[in-house]
């Protein structure tokens, strides 16, 4: 699961997205591509955040 800032019009099932630092510390180095499979919005996280399920 990665928290994202969702830049566009909203993240959705199938679509793709590319994690980088600005996302979290962890994805500095070594940014990922990630598919989407759902947007958790059950769970809470910062004002133009989401917590986004991923393979």
């Amino acid at each position: 699961m990665a928290a994202v800032r969702v830049v566009s019009a909203g993240a959705r099932a199938g679509d793709v997205v590319h994690v980088t630092g600005a996302a979290s510390v962890q994805f500095v180095s070594r940014p990922i591509v990630a598919r989407v499979i759902r947007v958790r919005d059950d769970l809470v996280t910062y004002h133009g955040w989401c917590w986004l399920d991923v393979y």
